[in-house]
């Protein structure tokens, strides 16, 4: 169980940190921001109907899969929390 949450918290935390920093991640970054907020929604809910439609037909196991989201939520949480507190320092 622990093992997932690591995994997640890992492979979210290089995707929201040093992954999203890095020339390609900019570059993407940039590239999402100029799409229109509907191209961006459909995009989101394209991606959740693939996961959903993933799981409806290869029998992925629910606990790993649970766990490293969770594992991605604290890692997201966690950036959001060290960003916000670094950008307070800055200015104040």
């Amino acid at each position: 169980m622990w093992e997932w949450l690591v995994v997640g918290f890992l492979v979210f935390g290089i995707g929201i940190g040093p992954l999203a920093g890095s020339r390609a991640g900019k570059r993407v970054g940039a590239w999402a921001r100029g799409l229109e907020m509907q191209t961006r929604a459909a995009g989101i809910i394209a991606v959740v109907v693939a996961i959903y439609g993933l799981f409806l037909f290869i029998e992925i196991p629910p606990n790993p899969a649970f766990n490293v989201t969770v594992g991605g939520a604290f890692a997201v949480v966690g950036h959001t929390i060290v960003h916000g507190i670094h950008s307070w320092r800055r200015h104040h």
